[in-house]
């Protein structure tokens, strides 16, 4: 089975000198771990704020570019994971239907740097995104 998404796996750390945050601030360290089973994508995020306290969260779903159902509490009820590309690898958060987030992860030429958009529909209806770019571990 071809894994269009393959240059995606594995570990990635935040770079916290080259984000931009527009909405909370950018984390002391951070880490990503992206890995698939069972036909899954599986993203592993773990951070560390500047309180010193570390934060863990765990997203998985099917690459099909479809919204399934997904447990994000009262925040989101669905979530789509889209592979666009080799080098590009999308997912949204939707609650009712309506997409609140949306996260677009572009890979350099050479694979080894992954900058993240993460754009946020804030109650107000604007936008706030955050930049943030990792390095291949």
């Amino acid at each position: 089975m071809s894994k269009p998404y393959k240059l995606f796996l594995g570990d990635w750390i935040l770079e916290t000198g080259l984000c931009d945050f527009e909405q909370g601030e950018v984390p002391l360290s951070a880490t990503y771990h992206i890995h698939d089973e069972g036909g899954d994508l599986i993203f592993d995020m773990r951070w560390t704020d500047k309180e010193n306290e570390t934060h863990e969260m765990s997203l998985r779903g099917e690459p099909n570019g479809e919204l399934a159902p997904f447990n994000g509490g009262d925040l989101v009820d669905a979530l789509s994971i889209t592979v666009v590309s080799s080098h590009e690898l999308n997912t949204a958060a939707a609650m009712n239907g309506v997409v609140l987030m949306s996260v677009i992860r572009r890979l350099s030429p050479d694979g080894q740097q992954m900058a993240v958009l993460q754009e946020v529909k804030l109650p107000t209806g604007e936008i706030s995104t955050n930049k943030s770019i990792y390095l291949r571990k």
